[in-house]
């Protein structure tokens, strides 16, 4: 369980070239979300991405069942390519990449950030299974 209130500052690796950083609070919907206290900026193939401080991500999306094998949605090693593939999924942020692109890149984050090679093509087989479902129709988180 990620603590609440708590301020977490994470280096990352090239290509990012900011470090992520974030405070865990209650969503309103009573589950835990991160808010960026700081931008956090990437090089992608498609280019420059930066989601600005303030917004708020639900991590990795992995189904309870899952977590025992894979982890919580906000283990370090993959918190970073979660929440740049959260913001371009969300309406408003980089209408331009497509979410073919944005599985794309998260992948490509996923290998960049050194995440454990085997849970590599589960996660990217998920995003574009069942991805659809949530590319651009969220507002808010």
């Amino acid at each position: 369980m990620i603590p609440i209130g708590t301020r977490i500052r994470l280096p990352l690796p090239v290509p990012f070239y900011t470090p992520l950083e974030y405070v865990a609070i209650k969503h309103e919907s009573g589950e835990i979300r991160i808010e960026l206290l700081e931008a956090l900026s990437v090089v992608t193939r498609f280019g420059n991405v930066t989601v600005p401080k303030g917004f708020v991500s639900d991590g990795a999306s992995i189904p309870k069942l899952a977590r025992a094998i894979v982890g919580s949605p906000f283990e370090f090693e993959y918190l970073a390519a979660a929440v740049i593939h959260d913001a371009l999924y969300r309406k408003g942020y980089y209408d331009e990449i497509t979410r073919a692109q944005a599985d794309l890149i998260f992948r490509d984050l996923l290998w960049d950030t050194k995440v454990s090679f085997w849970k590599i093509p589960p996660f990217y087989a998920a995003v574009r299974a069942g991805g659809w479902c949530s590319y651009k129709k969220r507002d808010t988180i």
